[in-house]
């Protein structure tokens, strides 16, 4: 299972603080944009990422109204996928096809019935479901009801890769781990620790 360290920010400065923690990780990172209209909270733009970004593995995950006029300075500066929220996409849209650089997944609510991607099924190979109530806040408990989604989803789409989001800890690893989960992405447990690398290694024997 390949963990993802998400950043949540409306600084600058601590998202090169971050990046520079986990130098030589060898990661992808998840960064969150929020736009105080899907979710109540605001984060760092698109315009305010520093140029240290274009040289990390990192994958996006709005949560905005209008994610498509998000993308493009997202796209300039190495984003290699995007998770666009299945709720606020218009009807009638066809996702981008998924190209060597870029690929775009969609984000499910936890309250989101998973029957919501069935019109994307053609393009799409990577699934996001949230795994707390509110997001965009930080520091939620993990909310076990996600399991059963899971379970709805591997069962429909074998095919498609689930990353879980939102409250992972350390004793989360090993059901999300039998359950077919391919990533999670991993917030505040992960920044709070401060030693990124021997925190890193006890998700991973987790999943074991």
């Amino acid at each position: 299972m390949q963990i993802i360290p998400s950043i949540l920010t409306d600084s600058v400065d601590d998202l090169k603080t971050k990046l520079a923690s986990i130098h030589g990780l060898n990661l992808t990172i998840q960064v969150d944009f929020m736009d105080g209209q899907f979710v109540k909270t605001r984060s760092l733009q698109p315009d305010d990422l520093p140029q240290e970004l274009a040289g990390v593995s990192w994958e996006a995950h709005l949560m905005v109204q209008d994610p498509m006029s998000w993308s493009p300075p997202l796209y300039r500066l190495g984003c290699m996928r995007l998770y666009w929220h299945s709720e606020v996409l218009p009807e009638g849209l066809a996702l981008p096809v998924h190209s060597a650089h870029i690929e775009h997944g969609l984000a499910l609510r936890l309250e989101t019935p998973i029957s919501i991607i069935a019109p994307y099924l053609a393009n799409l190979s990577s699934v996001l479901l949230l795994s707390i109530k509110n997001p965009g806040s930080q520091g939620e408990s993990f909310d076990e009801s996600v399991y059963e989604k899971i379970r709805q989803l591997k069962a429909l789409h074998p095919r498609l890769k689930v990353t879980v989001d939102g409250g992972v800890k350390i004793e989360h690893m090993k059901p999300l781990t039998k359950l077919g989960v391919d990533r999670v992405s991993v917030g505040s447990a992960f920044w709070k620790f401060g030693d990124s690398k021997t925190l890193l290694a006890a998700f991973r024997h987790a999943t074991l």
